[in-house]
């Protein structure tokens, strides 16, 4: 996506691993389709608002991405972020981090969406 400040994010999905870090693509709630579309609907809010929230820097690669860890409390607050797997590029990482100290009022997350969740930013440019 390119706005009127430069290339964005491309945030591919959001891979929960539940409370107990189980395994990635593992939700930690009931396995019913009204509780999938609750899900999918609340990551992709959640994805939409870190595309918004980024600010790349100027001058780096498209091919760059980099792997982030967060925890997603019950109350919708977002926590603990760190990078499980760096671009290579200190600015890039450091403005995927800043990302997400910018999400605000995600809401309360549909059951068993909180935990550990990883999320793979790329960077896109079209």
């Amino acid at each position: 996506m390119t706005t009127a400040s430069g290339p964005r994010i491309n945030v591919d999905h959001v891979l929960a691993t539940g409370p107990s870090g189980g395994a990635p693509g593992a939700l930690n709630a009931p396995a019913t389709s009204d509780n999938r579309d609750a899900q999918e609907a609340y990551f992709g809010n959640l994805l939409s608002r870190l595309r918004a929230a980024h600010e790349k820097p100027a001058g780096l690669s498209d091919a760059l991405q980099t792997q982030v860890e967060f925890v997603l409390r019950s109350n919708g607050t977002v926590s603990d972020v760190r990078i499980l797997k760096s671009s290579g590029d200190e600015a890039f990482d450091a403005s995927v981090l800043a990302a997400f100290k910018r999400l605000r009022d995600l809401g309360v997350p549909p059951v068993g969406s909180d935990g550990i969740n990883r999320v793979i930013f790329r960077v896109q440019e079209k």
